[in-house]
Protein backbone atom coordinates (compact mmCIF):
# COMPACT_ATOMS: atom_id res chain seq x y z
CA UNK A 1 0.00 0.00 0.00
CA UNK A 2 1.22 3.76 -0.63
CA UNK A 3 0.40 4.12 3.52
CA UNK A 4 3.32 1.59 4.07
CA UNK A 5 5.82 2.65 1.61
CA UNK A 6 5.23 6.36 2.87
CA UNK A 7 5.71 4.21 6.31
CA UNK A 8 8.82 2.67 5.83
CA UNK A 9 10.54 5.83 4.28
CA UNK A 10 9.80 7.39 7.71
CA UNK A 11 11.13 4.54 9.96
CA UNK A 12 14.59 3.76 7.65
CA UNK A 13 15.30 7.87 7.40
CA UNK A 14 15.17 7.16 11.83
CA UNK A 15 17.76 4.31 11.78
CA UNK A 16 20.89 5.44 11.89
CA UNK A 17 22.50 2.30 10.37
CA UNK A 18 20.31 2.90 6.88
CA UNK A 19 22.13 5.00 4.14
CA UNK A 20 19.95 3.61 1.26
CA UNK A 21 16.25 2.80 0.51
CA UNK A 22 15.70 0.13 -1.89
CA UNK A 23 12.00 0.14 -3.51
CA UNK A 24 11.23 -2.59 -6.07
CA UNK A 25 9.20 -1.46 -8.95
CA UNK A 26 5.57 -3.41 -7.99
CA UNK A 27 2.82 -2.25 -7.94
CA UNK A 28 0.67 -1.22 -4.71
CA UNK A 29 -2.26 -3.50 -3.53
CA UNK A 30 -4.68 -0.24 -3.39
CA UNK A 31 -2.48 1.25 -6.55
CA UNK A 32 -4.58 2.80 -9.83
CA UNK A 33 -1.66 0.41 -12.57
CA UNK A 34 1.65 0.32 -12.76
CA UNK A 35 2.67 3.65 -14.10
CA UNK A 36 1.01 5.08 -11.49
CA UNK A 37 1.57 3.42 -8.89
CA UNK A 38 5.47 3.41 -9.77
CA UNK A 39 5.49 8.02 -9.61
CA UNK A 40 3.40 8.19 -6.71
CA UNK A 41 5.27 5.13 -4.24
CA UNK A 42 8.74 7.15 -5.65
CA UNK A 43 7.17 10.61 -4.25
CA UNK A 44 5.95 8.35 -1.07
CA UNK A 45 9.55 7.53 -0.15
CA UNK A 46 11.47 10.14 -1.79
CA UNK A 47 9.42 13.23 0.28
CA UNK A 48 9.77 10.92 3.75
CA UNK A 49 13.69 10.44 3.49
CA UNK A 50 16.93 12.36 2.12
CA UNK A 51 18.47 9.10 2.23
CA UNK A 52 20.39 7.54 -1.36
CA UNK A 53 18.37 4.62 -3.03
CA UNK A 54 19.22 1.44 -4.75
CA UNK A 55 16.86 1.74 -7.85
CA UNK A 56 15.74 -1.40 -10.20
CA UNK A 57 14.17 -0.28 -13.16
CA UNK A 58 12.18 -2.64 -15.33
CA UNK A 59 12.75 -1.29 -18.75
CA UNK A 60 14.43 2.32 -20.23
CA UNK A 61 11.07 4.19 -19.11
CA UNK A 62 11.14 3.37 -15.99
CA UNK A 63 14.79 4.59 -15.73
CA UNK A 64 13.97 7.89 -16.52
CA UNK A 65 11.36 8.25 -14.09
CA UNK A 66 14.26 7.43 -11.99
CA UNK A 67 16.33 9.46 -13.14
CA UNK A 68 13.90 12.27 -13.42
CA UNK A 69 12.74 11.82 -9.79
CA UNK A 70 16.44 11.55 -8.56
CA UNK A 71 17.22 14.42 -10.25
CA UNK A 72 14.94 16.39 -8.17
CA UNK A 73 16.13 15.40 -5.18
CA UNK A 74 20.13 16.35 -6.05
CA UNK A 75 18.43 19.70 -5.73
CA UNK A 76 20.26 20.78 -8.75
CA UNK A 77 23.41 18.87 -8.72
CA UNK A 78 24.56 16.74 -11.47
CA UNK A 79 24.10 12.90 -10.70
CA UNK A 80 27.44 11.83 -12.80
CA UNK A 81 29.20 13.97 -9.88
CA UNK A 82 26.97 13.64 -7.44
CA UNK A 83 25.32 10.44 -7.45
CA UNK A 84 22.56 9.90 -4.85
CA UNK A 85 21.56 6.50 -5.88
CA UNK A 86 22.90 3.03 -7.37
CA UNK A 87 20.62 1.64 -10.20
CA UNK A 88 21.07 -2.34 -10.18
CA UNK A 89 20.68 -4.59 -13.61
CA UNK A 90 19.95 -7.87 -13.13
CA UNK A 91 21.41 -11.16 -15.15
CA UNK A 92 20.54 -14.88 -14.54
CA UNK A 93 23.19 -16.49 -16.72
CA UNK A 94 27.22 -15.53 -17.19
CA UNK A 95 26.97 -16.58 -20.92
CA UNK A 96 24.08 -14.41 -21.87
CA UNK A 97 23.03 -11.33 -21.64
CA UNK A 98 19.70 -9.78 -22.56
CA UNK A 99 18.82 -6.83 -24.87
CA UNK A 100 16.71 -5.07 -22.35
CA UNK A 101 19.61 -5.78 -20.03
CA UNK A 102 21.99 -4.46 -22.32
CA UNK A 103 20.00 -1.25 -22.77
CA UNK A 104 19.72 -0.20 -19.64
CA UNK A 105 23.52 -0.99 -18.41
CA UNK A 106 24.54 1.17 -21.69
CA UNK A 107 21.59 4.01 -20.23
CA UNK A 108 23.02 4.42 -16.69
CA UNK A 109 27.06 3.44 -17.86
CA UNK A 110 27.09 6.31 -20.04
CA UNK A 111 25.63 9.13 -17.61
CA UNK A 112 28.36 7.91 -15.70
CA UNK A 113 26.23 6.52 -12.89
CA UNK A 114 27.13 4.12 -10.61
CA UNK A 115 25.92 -0.09 -11.36
CA UNK A 116 24.67 -3.02 -9.06
CA UNK A 117 26.01 -5.92 -10.59
CA UNK A 118 22.99 -8.03 -9.40
CA UNK A 119 22.62 -11.91 -10.47
CA UNK A 120 20.74 -14.78 -8.99
CA UNK A 121 21.41 -18.34 -9.48
CA UNK A 122 19.94 -21.61 -7.43
CA UNK A 123 22.19 -24.27 -6.76
CA UNK A 124 20.64 -27.82 -8.44
CA UNK A 125 18.76 -25.97 -10.75
CA UNK A 126 19.94 -23.00 -12.99
CA UNK A 127 23.49 -23.80 -11.51
CA UNK A 128 25.71 -26.94 -10.62
CA UNK A 129 24.33 -28.57 -7.41
CA UNK A 130 27.79 -27.80 -5.52
CA UNK A 131 28.19 -24.60 -3.99
CA UNK A 132 31.32 -23.84 -5.32
CA UNK A 133 30.24 -24.33 -8.61
CA UNK A 134 27.17 -22.02 -7.60
CA UNK A 135 29.99 -19.49 -6.72
CA UNK A 136 31.87 -19.96 -9.71
CA UNK A 137 28.76 -19.11 -11.73
CA UNK A 138 27.82 -16.32 -9.93
CA UNK A 139 31.39 -14.42 -10.26
CA UNK A 140 31.12 -15.14 -14.00
CA UNK A 141 28.08 -13.56 -13.87
CA UNK A 142 29.29 -10.68 -12.28
CA UNK A 143 32.47 -10.69 -14.14
CA UNK A 144 30.12 -10.18 -17.80
CA UNK A 145 28.47 -6.99 -16.06
CA UNK A 146 31.35 -5.57 -15.29
CA UNK A 147 33.32 -6.23 -18.21
CA UNK A 148 30.79 -5.14 -20.29
CA UNK A 149 30.32 -1.70 -18.15
CA UNK A 150 33.61 -1.20 -18.41
CA UNK A 151 33.89 -1.60 -22.20
CA UNK A 152 30.53 1.15 -22.59
CA UNK A 153 32.53 3.69 -20.09
CA UNK A 154 36.24 2.60 -18.83
CA UNK A 155 36.04 3.14 -14.94
CA UNK A 156 32.65 3.09 -14.73
CA UNK A 157 31.51 2.19 -11.05
CA UNK A 158 30.44 -0.93 -10.25
CA UNK A 159 28.69 -2.67 -6.79
CA UNK A 160 29.38 -6.54 -7.39
CA UNK A 161 26.80 -8.51 -5.32
CA UNK A 162 23.85 -10.55 -6.07
CA UNK A 163 21.88 -13.39 -4.63
CA UNK A 164 22.81 -17.31 -4.50
CA UNK A 165 21.07 -20.05 -3.00
CA UNK A 166 20.39 -23.41 -2.60
CA UNK A 167 17.48 -25.27 -4.95
CA UNK A 168 14.61 -26.59 -2.90
CA UNK A 169 13.44 -29.14 -4.93
CA UNK A 170 9.98 -29.64 -2.63
CA UNK A 171 9.06 -26.52 -3.71
CA UNK A 172 10.97 -26.51 -6.98
CA UNK A 173 12.25 -23.02 -6.39
CA UNK A 174 15.27 -21.09 -4.62
CA UNK A 175 15.29 -21.57 -0.74
CA UNK A 176 16.54 -18.45 0.56
CA UNK A 177 16.30 -18.77 4.07
CA UNK A 178 18.98 -22.25 3.46
CA UNK A 179 22.29 -21.56 5.63
CA UNK A 180 23.68 -22.25 1.72
CA UNK A 181 22.25 -18.65 0.77
CA UNK A 182 24.99 -16.83 3.87
CA UNK A 183 27.67 -19.18 2.67
CA UNK A 184 27.17 -18.07 -0.90
CA UNK A 185 26.90 -14.35 0.30
CA UNK A 186 30.22 -14.85 1.91
CA UNK A 187 32.06 -16.38 -1.04
CA UNK A 188 30.60 -13.70 -3.15
CA UNK A 189 31.88 -10.97 -0.87
CA UNK A 190 35.74 -12.69 -0.72
CA UNK A 191 35.22 -12.82 -4.65
CA UNK A 192 34.54 -9.17 -4.41
CA UNK A 193 37.60 -8.50 -2.06
CA UNK A 194 40.09 -10.44 -3.93
CA UNK A 195 39.28 -8.02 -7.00
CA UNK A 196 39.40 -5.08 -5.06
CA UNK A 197 35.93 -4.19 -5.29
CA UNK A 198 33.09 -3.06 -3.56
CA UNK A 199 29.97 -5.63 -2.46
CA UNK A 200 26.83 -6.13 -1.81
CA UNK A 201 24.34 -8.38 -0.19
CA UNK A 202 21.02 -8.71 0.42
CA UNK A 203 20.65 -10.78 3.61
CA UNK A 204 17.54 -9.38 4.82
CA UNK A 205 15.55 -11.22 1.76
CA UNK A 206 16.75 -14.56 3.68
CA UNK A 207 13.70 -16.02 5.44
CA UNK A 208 11.09 -17.99 3.38
CA UNK A 209 8.26 -17.27 6.19
CA UNK A 210 5.82 -14.60 5.84
CA UNK A 211 5.54 -14.00 9.75
CA UNK A 212 8.00 -12.65 12.31
CA UNK A 213 8.39 -15.83 13.86
CA UNK A 214 11.58 -18.18 15.45
CA UNK A 215 12.11 -19.30 12.40
CA UNK A 216 12.01 -16.13 10.79
CA UNK A 217 14.42 -15.03 13.38
CA UNK A 218 16.96 -17.96 12.92
CA UNK A 219 17.04 -17.43 8.83
CA UNK A 220 17.51 -13.84 8.98
CA UNK A 221 20.37 -13.45 11.73
CA UNK A 222 22.26 -16.27 9.92
CA UNK A 223 21.81 -14.29 6.83
CA UNK A 224 22.57 -11.21 8.71
CA UNK A 225 25.87 -12.75 10.50
CA UNK A 226 27.15 -13.42 6.45
CA UNK A 227 26.80 -10.04 5.81
CA UNK A 228 28.34 -8.34 8.87
CA UNK A 229 31.31 -10.59 9.03
CA UNK A 230 31.74 -11.39 5.66
CA UNK A 231 33.74 -8.19 3.64
CA UNK A 232 30.33 -6.72 2.68
CA UNK A 233 29.99 -3.55 2.38
CA UNK A 234 26.16 -3.21 1.90
CA UNK A 235 23.33 -5.30 3.24
CA UNK A 236 20.48 -4.86 1.89
CA UNK A 237 16.38 -5.63 2.40
CA UNK A 238 16.38 -5.66 5.55
CA UNK A 239 12.61 -5.76 6.91
CA UNK A 240 12.19 -8.53 4.07
CA UNK A 241 9.95 -11.32 4.10
CA UNK A 242 8.74 -13.85 2.15
CA UNK A 243 12.01 -14.62 -0.07
CA UNK A 244 11.23 -10.71 -0.46
CA UNK A 245 7.76 -10.84 -1.73
CA UNK A 246 6.77 -9.22 1.54
CA UNK A 247 8.26 -5.86 4.10
CA UNK A 248 7.18 -5.15 7.60
CA UNK A 249 8.00 -2.29 9.83
CA UNK A 250 8.86 -4.24 12.67
CA UNK A 251 10.92 -6.99 11.16
CA UNK A 252 12.93 -4.02 9.70
CA UNK A 253 13.43 -2.48 13.48
CA UNK A 254 14.56 -6.01 14.68
CA UNK A 255 17.11 -6.72 11.45
CA UNK A 256 18.45 -2.69 12.47
CA UNK A 257 18.77 -4.24 15.78
CA UNK A 258 20.28 -7.89 14.92
CA UNK A 259 22.87 -5.82 12.60
CA UNK A 260 23.84 -3.36 15.71
CA UNK A 261 24.20 -6.43 17.58
CA UNK A 262 26.52 -8.07 15.50
CA UNK A 263 28.71 -4.95 14.53
CA UNK A 264 29.39 -4.91 18.19
CA UNK A 265 30.87 -8.35 18.18
CA UNK A 266 32.68 -7.59 14.82
CA UNK A 267 34.62 -4.74 16.49
CA UNK A 268 35.96 -7.20 19.34
CA UNK A 269 37.54 -6.35 22.34
CA UNK A 270 39.14 -3.57 22.94
CA UNK A 271 42.70 -4.60 24.98
CA UNK A 272 44.21 -0.71 24.77
CA UNK A 273 45.59 0.66 28.30
CA UNK A 274 42.46 2.25 29.37
CA UNK A 275 40.19 -0.64 28.41
CA UNK A 276 42.62 -3.08 30.15
CA UNK A 277 41.49 -1.35 33.43
CA UNK A 278 44.86 -1.82 35.34
CA UNK A 279 44.30 1.52 37.22
CA UNK A 280 40.63 0.85 38.40
CA UNK A 281 41.73 -3.07 39.51
CA UNK A 282 44.10 -0.95 41.43
CA UNK A 283 41.91 1.62 42.84
CA UNK A 284 39.26 -0.93 43.62
CA UNK A 285 41.71 -3.17 45.69
CA UNK A 286 39.68 -5.91 47.88
CA UNK A 287 36.67 -3.88 47.95
CA UNK A 288 33.59 -6.60 48.20
CA UNK A 289 30.38 -6.40 46.93
CA UNK A 290 30.34 -4.36 43.86
CA UNK A 291 32.55 -1.70 44.02
CA UNK A 292 32.99 -1.26 39.93
CA UNK A 293 29.92 0.87 39.95
CA UNK A 294 30.92 3.55 41.49
CA UNK A 295 34.64 3.61 39.79
CA UNK A 296 35.67 6.86 37.07
CA UNK A 297 35.95 4.08 34.32
CA UNK A 298 32.49 2.51 34.63
CA UNK A 299 31.14 6.07 34.55
CA UNK A 300 33.32 7.22 32.04
CA UNK A 301 32.34 3.96 29.67
CA UNK A 302 28.97 4.12 29.95
CA UNK A 303 27.73 5.46 26.68
CA UNK A 304 30.92 4.39 24.89
CA UNK A 305 29.15 1.58 23.46
CA UNK A 306 31.33 -1.13 25.02
CA UNK A 307 28.38 -2.90 26.61
CA UNK A 308 25.75 -3.30 24.03
CA UNK A 309 22.31 -3.33 25.50
CA UNK A 310 19.81 -3.01 22.25
CA UNK A 311 16.37 -1.01 22.02
CA UNK A 312 13.91 -4.13 22.04
CA UNK A 313 15.91 -6.64 23.74
CA UNK A 314 14.16 -8.01 26.95
CA UNK A 315 16.77 -7.43 29.49
CA UNK A 316 14.95 -7.58 32.84
CA UNK A 317 12.93 -11.07 32.93
CA UNK A 318 14.95 -12.54 35.69
CA UNK A 319 15.45 -9.88 37.41
CA UNK A 320 11.50 -9.66 37.10
CA UNK A 321 11.13 -13.38 38.61
CA UNK A 322 13.81 -12.71 41.29
CA UNK A 323 11.92 -9.17 42.63
CA UNK A 324 8.22 -10.61 41.98
CA UNK A 325 7.53 -10.69 45.89
CA UNK A 326 9.18 -12.04 48.64
CA UNK A 327 8.89 -15.28 49.66
CA UNK A 328 8.69 -16.26 46.49
CA UNK A 329 6.30 -19.55 45.40
CA UNK A 330 6.55 -21.83 42.44
CA UNK A 331 3.83 -19.87 40.72
CA UNK A 332 6.20 -16.72 40.89
CA UNK A 333 7.95 -18.38 38.28
CA UNK A 334 4.84 -18.39 35.29
CA UNK A 335 6.48 -16.20 32.69
CA UNK A 336 2.82 -15.79 32.02
CA UNK A 337 2.28 -13.79 35.35
CA UNK A 338 5.11 -11.95 34.74
CA UNK A 339 3.50 -10.02 31.49
CA UNK A 340 6.49 -9.40 29.62
CA UNK A 341 6.22 -8.24 26.21
CA UNK A 342 8.00 -9.84 23.74
CA UNK A 343 10.36 -8.31 21.58
CA UNK A 344 7.44 -8.13 18.78
CA UNK A 345 5.63 -6.22 20.78
CA UNK A 346 8.39 -3.92 21.61
CA UNK A 347 9.42 -3.37 18.14
CA UNK A 348 6.03 -2.28 17.28
CA UNK A 349 5.58 -0.09 20.05
CA UNK A 350 9.18 1.33 18.91
CA UNK A 351 8.36 1.83 15.40
CA UNK A 352 5.15 3.42 16.17
CA UNK A 353 6.99 5.79 18.03
CA UNK A 354 9.47 6.78 15.76
CA UNK A 355 7.22 7.12 12.74
CA UNK A 356 5.06 9.15 14.82
CA UNK A 357 7.93 11.53 15.89
CA UNK A 358 9.85 11.65 12.15
CA UNK A 359 10.50 15.03 10.87
CA UNK A 360 11.47 14.63 7.69
CA UNK A 361 14.61 16.60 6.61
CA UNK A 362 13.54 17.15 2.92
CA UNK A 363 13.27 20.50 2.20
CA UNK A 364 9.69 21.76 1.51
CA UNK A 365 10.79 23.00 -1.67
CA UNK A 366 11.68 19.56 -3.18
CA UNK A 367 8.64 17.68 -2.27
CA UNK A 368 6.83 20.68 -4.22
CA UNK A 369 8.93 19.93 -7.07
CA UNK A 370 8.13 16.05 -6.67
CA UNK A 371 4.47 16.54 -6.23
CA UNK A 372 4.58 18.93 -9.79
CA UNK A 373 6.44 16.08 -11.31
CA UNK A 374 3.72 13.74 -10.33
CA UNK A 375 0.91 15.49 -11.40
CA UNK A 376 2.62 16.02 -14.48
CA UNK A 377 2.87 12.59 -15.35
CA UNK A 378 -0.56 11.77 -13.83
CA UNK A 379 -2.02 13.75 -16.43
CA UNK A 380 -0.17 12.35 -19.01
CA UNK A 381 -0.72 8.54 -17.89
CA UNK A 382 -4.45 9.38 -17.21
CA UNK A 383 -5.62 12.97 -18.72
CA UNK A 384 -6.31 14.09 -15.39
CA UNK A 385 -4.02 14.73 -11.70
CA UNK A 386 -4.81 12.51 -8.80
CA UNK A 387 -4.48 14.20 -5.62
CA UNK A 388 -1.39 13.73 -4.06
CA UNK A 389 -0.52 12.60 -0.35
CA UNK A 390 1.27 14.84 1.88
Amino acid sequence: RLADVERNAKLADALPLVHFILKLDWQSSDGEGFELDMIRTLRAMMANSGKAYWCFPHDLEKLQVWLDMCGICNDGKPLSTHPNMIFAVHIDHPLRFKHLEGDLMAAIVERGLPVGLMTQFFAGSIAPYSLAGTLAMSTAANLLELVLAQAIRPGAPCVWGGTAAAHNFQKDDGSYGGLERAMLSVGLAEMARHLGLPCSVSPGCGTEVSRIDVQCGIESTLNNMAAVFGPTHMALGLGSLAEGWGMGAEKILIDHEVIASLLRVRAGINTSEKYLAAAAIDRVGWAQGQPFKNDPLTHELMDSGEHHYGTIFDRYAMWAIMNWRSPRTPDDFDWDKLNRKTMLERAHEKVEKLIAGHKSTVPESRIEALDSYVREKEETLRGGSLAVSR
